[in-house]
């Protein structure tokens, strides 16, 4: 899978995180705003699909969501199909079952790991790491978490969904990280992992608190796109809360 591809995982990922804090859903002007910049601004549409993926699962069946995947021209498009898609699908619900329903738990974990390095999809290969990791016990262990960023030889997915778990640790458990730190951390950090931490614990520990406007945040994604990919995402997830308020 390409990286492009990898980033609107992670921004799907972390949108949905940030997501269940808030209540606001799009209006029906805010909701032809928002179509007309994922379907048109090469920039900003990845932001504008992340806004739509709750409304998108919430009104569209399964036929018509499949048929807004197929025809998708922009990633922003594409990303709102998809993660309607998944959000409907429940797939991290349904692999969590699966293996607590083996009785030989080192076969299910096994498995799981398999999968998370080979699946057929990316979607399939996300999924089997975030409950890969749920079941190592991971997300509490920072430790574990800058050792599993570190490598060099597990698949994409595991590196990111990684980077997003320690991006949370480091906001969560102590000895905390600051957002400047984070912010850092997002354009130096050695590793594909450790800019994903930074980035989603940047744009998680400033999401409540930061006075940007929407004008403020584009400007940044111009900014930053193509020099500093993991903090753009950061600010990318900040205008897609947004644009929910249209």
């Amino acid at each position: 899978m390409n990286r492009a591809g990898l980033r609107a995982l992670v921004l799907v990922a972390l949108a949905a995180t940030l997501w269940s804090f808030v209540g606001f859903g799009l209006t029906a002007d805010g909701l032809a705003q928002v179509e007309a910049i994922a379907s048109g601004d090469l920039i900003l549409t990845e932001a504008a699909g992340l806004a739509l993926i709750d409304y998108y699962a919430a009104n569209k069946t399964a036929d018509e969501l499949a048929e807004l995947l197929a025809a998708a021209l922009t990633p922003g498009q594409e990303i709102a199909a998809q993660g309607a898609i998944d959000k409907q699908t429940g797939a991290v619900e349904a692999l969590l079952a699966e293996y607590q329903a083996n009785e030989d738990a080192e076969a299910a974990l096994a498995a799981l790991l398999d999968k998370a390095m080979n699946g057929a999809t990316a979607s399939e290969r996300e999924a089997a790491a975030r409950v890969y990791y749920l079941v190592m016990g991971m997300p509490n262990n920072r430790e574990a978490l800058e050792a599993e960023v570190a490598k060099t030889d597990i698949s994409d997915e595991m590196a990111y969904v990684a980077g997003q778990l320690l991006g949370a640790n480091y906001i969560i458990f102590a000895p905390t990280k600051t957002a400047d730190e984070l912010k850092a951390l997002a354009v130096e950090g050695a590793t594909y992992g450790l800019r994903v931490a930074g980035g989603t614990g940047y744009a998680q520990s400033i999401a409540g608190t930061h006075e940007y406007t929407i004008r403020d945040l584009e400007t940044l994604i111009l900014e930053h796109t193509l020099w500093h990919e993991e903090l753009a995402d950061a600010y990318r997830i900040l205008v897609s809360i947004l644009y929910k308020k249209l």
